[in-house]
């Protein structure tokens, strides 16, 4: 049924036509104006074949079984669909631009206190540590804060990302949607597995156990990084106002990239004034 609706239909530009299944071109035949009960007006444009006779699908396009078949077509509202499938699309592009700037500060950490632990051990290995939380208590309080902001937890900055591209992406694929959540699952499993191998226990190696703790500069370097990872998490409507505008512009822009690819042939009609008295029609198909 969905083949023999006028949104599915292939539009030429060119010569101002809809091709219907049968390969039967529709002309402009005129523009109109409804106006609803509450005021509202639109402008439609009118498309007509020459002639259904004759056609096989006639049985199945319901509109053409007494007459011509005739398609309505309002810019005004395929651009308001447009902008709405817009809006259903910023949060997952706004959780792209949101996770990609908070990315930045909780994985720099991370590989930061990875360095620092190396300078001190010269091993990156999981067993040759354990029990640094009774050796090194500061930095392992500042590494597990590091780690909740890594698996999303609510009041990081890791959550707002994560929460938004989820929710987004559920209206256009909810399987995904599900699949990525046993993902962030086994990541939370997996950095908390860690967490506990190193930092709790006993200190099974002697080498650890006159480890220094975070001296002058990796407080300097680490506070702002821990900060900002709170800050953005509990105030994060202070940033995505900034990330909203250039990523409608980029929906915007994909959107009408999208339309155009293909050459003359696209799915929506572009406005185009309907033709005057003193200008014949060039319309295939188009009835006077």
């Amino acid at each position: 049924k969905r083949k023999f609706r006028r949104e599915n239909w292939p539009f030429d530009e060119k010569t101002d036509t809809y091709t219907c299944p049968n390969n039967r071109k529709l002309g402009f035949v005129e523009e109109q104006t409804d106006k609803s009960d509450t005021g509202y007006e639109r402008k439609v444009r009118v498309y007509q074949c020459a002639s259904c006779e004759g056609c096989p699908f006639a049985a199945e396009c319901k509109r053409s079984q007494d007459k011509a078949r005739t398609v309505r077509h309002s810019t005004q509202g395929e651009a308001y669909k447009a902008r709405a499938k817009d809006v259903s699309s910023a949060p997952a592009a706004l959780a792209v631009g949101q996770s990609a700037s908070t990315m930045t500060i909780r994985t720099g950490a991370l590989f930061l206190m990875v360095g620092m632990l190396y300078d001190r051990r010269h091993t990156r290995t999981i067993s040759e540590f354990g029990g640094l939380k009774s050796v090194m208590p500061w930095y392992s309080a500042l590494f597990l804060l590091i780690c909740l902001s890594s698996i999303a937890v609510p009041g990081f900055n890791g959550f707002i990302g994560e929460f938004l591209i989820l929710v987004g992406s559920f209206t256009f694929s909810p399987g995904l949607v599900i699949v990525s959540t046993l993902g962030v699952i086994l990541s939370a499993a997996y950095i908390l597995w860690m967490v506990q191998r190193v930092m709790y226990g006993e200190v099974t190696n002697e080498k650890n156990a006159n480890l220094p703790d975070l001296n002058v500069r990796e407080w300097a370097t680490l506070l702002p990084l821990v900060f900002l990872s709170l800050f953005m998490g509990v105030f994060s409507s202070y940033f995505t106002p900034s990330i909203e505008k250039p990523v409608m512009k980029i929906i915007q822009e994909a959107r009408a990239k999208s339309l155009g690819r293909g050459g003359a042939i696209r799915m929506i009609p572009s406005a185009r004034p309907a033709p005057t008295a003193s200008e014949p029609s060039t319309d295939q198909g188009a009835r006077p």
